[in-house]
This record gives C-alpha cells, structure tokens and sequence, in this order.
C-alpha cells in the first residue's frame, strides 16, 4: 500500500498520476528560466517513477494518446506532429497486444455491463446499483454457457473497468451525454490556450475507456480543478453577480454534504477492515460501529455474516436482505440464515436467485440440494447434488449430503 502511494492498488496510482503528468510538463517549461526551475522536474520525475512503478497499462496508453493529441494540436511542422503520432499509435498498439488476457477479461466485463445498461437506457439503474445490475446481466449470459466455461467466466464486478460504460449502467444515455458534454466543452476551450490542460482531459477521458479514473479521489480533484479554470460564461453583469453567488452557495452545501458522507465512509471502510483480525465477538462489535457509521450493502453484508459466525440468525437476515442487491454472497447467507430457521421455501427461493446470478455456484448447489432433500425432493436433490460435483467432485459435504440422500430414499 506504502509502495502504492496508500491507494493499495497499482492502477489507482497510474491513473492518477499519469492525469498529473501534462501539468508537471507545463510547470517545468513555463518556469525553466526561474530560480524555483529544479522542483517541476524533479516532480515530473517522481511522476515519471510512479507510473513506471504502478505498471498500469491503461494510463501508459492514455498519455500515449494524449501525446499524440498534443502534437496535433500544436502549430508546427506537418512531419515532427506525424512522428509524434505514429509513434505514440504504436506505443499504444503495442501495449494493447502484450497483454490479451487483461483485454479478454475486460471484454467480458464491457459485455455483461452493456447488457446491464441496456436494461434501463435511459435514466439508468440509480447511483451505487451497479453492482446488482451487473450480476443480474451476467446471470443472463452465464445461463448460455455450460457449468465448467460459467465458472471461469463468473467475476465479481464492482466496477465496469470503463467510466463511460458505468455512467450508462447506473445514470443511463442521460448520464454518459452529460460527461461526454463536460468533458469536450473543457477540452474545446483549452485545446489552443492551455495545450496541457487539454491533455489531462484527454488522459482521463481515454483511460476512462479500461478502467475508472473517476472513481479515484484524486483524478477527480484535479478534473475539478481543470473544470474550474475553463472561462466563464458571458452572461449581464446583473446575472452573473447572481449566478456566481447561487453557484458558491451550491458548491459549498453540495461539498459540505458530500464530505460528511465521504468522512463517514472512510471511517466505516477502516473499522470494517480493523474487523478483519479479529476474534469473532469483537469482530461483531466492530462491525456494528462501522455500519453505523456508513450503512452500505457492503458492510450490512459483512455484519450479516457476522451475526451468522455466533449464530444470531434473526439479527442477520435483515442485514442479508438488504446486501443481496450486489452480491451473490449475500444471497447464499441468506439461503443459509433461512434454512437453519426451519423456512425451508424461503431458502430454496433465495438459492434459486443466487444459482440465476452465478449458475456455476458451488455452495448454492450443494445448499439448494439440502434444502429439498430437507423439502422431500429427493429427485430434484440428487440433481443440484451432482452439478454441485460436476464443480468439486472431492468436497466432503458432498460426499455427506450423498450419504444422507441415499438414506432417505425407501
């Protein structure tokens, strides 16, 4: 994490600091004649180290693009602006062909999130259902492959590895619009005056098309910053008093929410992974400061399972409930949490709605197959019983639950 900057992931670095670089560039020619000339190239070098360290691909190809857009941009020579594009589609190429197997895991990602964003085009599926969208899309495409190609498929997404794509699942054709809007509107007004500002629109926008720039703090800090320099709008004197004033008034209410709720989160994240090391009472106790502090899915899910650890099943179900929307997890607990209650047809439905989501689940399997041989089902048992095998045919629950099968049969 250390290594990372404490963004714990090396994508995150290399997004952000790749959309830093054109302003470090322009720092060092503007002040090469100062006394203070030293600090822009010495950042454009600690710039240039962290994302040969972060090693992420996608930002490597954003600032290849941006080069390329930067020379056409620039009032030279027809030869020297080609050589800077040819070299900097070649750069970009070549990244794309050494690595198939970040693109072929993207491409399906991109595909099951279409699919999502198909299913509301217009205003989307809500901010922060992402993850619910995705998996019900995915489900759809898992169901026309077999048990062994669904397993390898299944990926837990929380993302859409691409900006664009999220914005359509979770804002719809309205959303991605409005981003497109912003983003050229900035980029038209800079691309003669402010060449370099233009370039960290164009690394954010086209690194926004393999991953999510604009989930990272820091990306999105300095696009408000580059947003904020953009010339103002031309309105009457009267009304741009006006203007101004509502729009501080609405920036600093919209910012003062905003971080309440980013404050509250980051304390949230950080006892939930405190919970992580510890025994399960005071994991418990943990759990419950951090989804009082930020009650998402995602720590209802963790407080869930908790509960489900000392076998307070009552207290976990609600929680189960409302963290099933984004995760196939959520609804095996639940199924479980269901089952040891004695409601035998809640669980099977709850099992039912995982297996629709990842048809090659294991646990949903062999648990559904429980819960009709517990149904008197025995037929329909031995079925989930042996794709449950098909997927790990050396499980000892396996093996037991065969065991119990054959001895209820008469």
């Amino acid at each position: 994490g250390m290594l990372y900057g404490g963004l714990g992931n090396p994508n995150w670095l290399g997004l952000t600091v790749a959309a830093t670089v054109p302003l470090s560039i322009r720092a060092a020619a503007r002040w090469a004649e100062s006394r203070y000339a030293i600090w822009p190239f010495i950042a454009l070098a600690c710039e240039a180290a962290g994302v040969w360290i972060a090693r992420s691909q996608t930002a490597w190809i954003a600032l290849a693009v941006a080069a390329a857009v930067f020379a056409l941009h620039q009032e030279r020579r027809a030869a020297p602006r080609a050589a800077v594009v040819v070299v900097a589609a070649s750069v970009a190429a070549w990244l794309l062909a050494r690595a198939p197997d970040a693109v072929e895991g993207r491409v399906w990602i991109w595909r099951a999130a279409w699919a999502a964003a198909r299913d509301t085009p217009l205003l989307g599926a809500g901010h922060g259902a992402f993850g619910g969208a995705f998996l019900d899309a995915q489900g759809r495409l898992l169901q026309q492959l077999d048990h062994e190609a669904a397993a390898l498929a299944f990926v837990h997404a929380t993302t859409a590895h691409n900006d664009w794509l999220h914005a359509g699942v979770e804002g719809g054709l309205v959303a991605v619009l409005l981003l497109a809007v912003a983003m050229g509107a900035c980029f038209w007004s800079f691309r003669r005056r402010q060449p370099a500002l233009a370039a960290t629109l164009v690394i954010v926008a086209v690194s926004g098309l393999g991953d999510v720039p604009l989930h990272q703090p820091g990306v999105v800090a300095l696009l408000a910053l580059v947003w904020a320099a953009t010339p103002p709008l031309r309105w009457p004197p009267l009304w741009r008093r006006r203007l101004d004033a509502a729009a501080i008034a609405c920036v600093l209410v919209t910012s003062a929410l905003l971080l309440r709720w980013a404050t509250r989160l980051w304390l949230g994240e950080r006892s939930s992974t405190v919970a992580r090391h510890q025994p399960p009472r005071q994991r418990l106790t943990t759990l419950l400061h951090a989804y009082a502090m930020a009650p998402t899915p995602a720590h209802a899910l963790d407080l869930g399972l908790a509960h489900l650890e000392v076998r307070d099943r009552q207290a976990a179900i609600p929680l189960l409930q409302r963290a099933r929307a984004t995760s196939v997890v959520a609804d095996i607990a639940l199924g479980n949490a269901w089952l040891g209650s004695g409601k035998t047809d809640a669980a099977m439905a709850t099992y039912r709605r995982a297996l629709a989501r990842q048809p090659a689940s294991f646990r949903a399997h062999l648990n559904l197959a429980e819960a009709l041989r517990l149904a008197a089902q025995p037929q329909a048992a031995w079925r989930h019983l042996q794709l449950a095998r098909d997927l790990q045919p050396h499980h000892p629950k396996v093996r037991a639950l065969a065991s119990k099968l054959r001895a209820s049969l008469p």
